[in-house]
């Protein structure tokens, strides 16, 4: 009999557990679902805290999609707000949020009391901090939230 792992049956779990309840987490985009434009990540209704959380993953070592976007810069290549970012990570932040955006629009407006958080480690810090950094800027894209948004690393 083949063992399922999900996020409520985890193969490996620490003690104490990870800290979220899995009943929250909204949406879960594995590489399947990113087809190699983003690192995976999951968006997740944190209750507790009144906060809506989109979390992206490290970098994989065993997977090439991970490195085309690191290796996707030129200096100078993409300005935004007066200066310059990755554009590879800029590339994935926007993926991300064309992607995501009706659902994050939804969950800010019936969730109006909960801050938005985008958040990562590694490779998936670079591209929440782009990410952010384009949501402030495009706030009509998520139906002209305040500035409550704020990046975790």
């Amino acid at each position: 009999m083949k063992m399922v792992f999900t996020l409520q049956h985890p193969m490996r779990e620490p003690l104490g557990g990870y800290g979220i309840k899995p009943d929250w987490v909204i949406l879960r985009r594995t590489y399947e679902h990113t087809h190699g434009r983003a690192p995976p990540y999951i968006l997740y209704l944190d209750h507790d805290h009144s906060d809506i959380v989109l979390a992206i993953w490290s970098l994989n070592l065993a997977k090439e999609s991970d490195y085309a976007v690191l290796w996707d810069n030129s200096m100078g290549k993409r300005k935004i707000d007066g200066g310059y970012v990755h554009n590879g990570l800029m590339k994935a932040a926007g993926w991300v949020l064309n992607k995501e955006c009706e659902i994050l629009e939804d969950l800010v407006k019936k969730y109006p009391n909960y801050t938005l958080t985008f958040t990562g480690h590694s490779l998936g810090s670079g591209v929440a901090a782009i990410l952010t950094l384009v949501v402030v800027l495009n706030r009509d894209k998520l139906g002209n939230i305040e500035r409550r948004v704020r990046h975790v690393f």
